[in-house]
């Protein structure tokens, strides 16, 4: 029988991302769960005082963040990221009304 790989050997990842990915940008990830709990919290906080900064892009922000570490979160992120993605590829996808010669007179 095999061993269990150690978690720091190369090639081996570890569940907790070291960045999150929204669009084009990359944001680094704590690595303390501690840290992103409360940066989660915060964010989440933040988001629902009005007129503040983050405004309601905090809450999702801090959602994700606290899946991370919350299992409870991860599926019905997860299932979020997966459902907004078939939409974009479908609007990408989409002919348009009017067709390809509407432009053609």
């Amino acid at each position: 029988m095999k061993a269990a790989p150690d978690r720091h050997e190369p090639g081996v990842t570890t569940s907790t991302p070291s960045h999150l990915r929204i669009g084009r940008h990359k944001l680094p990830v704590p690595r303390s769960r501690a840290a992103r709990t409360a940066i989660g919290v915060g964010l989440i906080i933040l988001g629902l005082v009005p007129l503040i900064p983050p405004g309601t892009g905090g809450v999702a922000l801090g959602m994700t963040f606290l899946s991370i570490d919350h299992p409870r979160l991860r599926r019905p992120r997860r299932k979020l990221v997966v459902m907004s993605g078939r939409w974009l590829m479908g609007l990408r996808h989409k002919p348009s009304e009017h067709g390809d010669s509407a432009g053609a007179r």
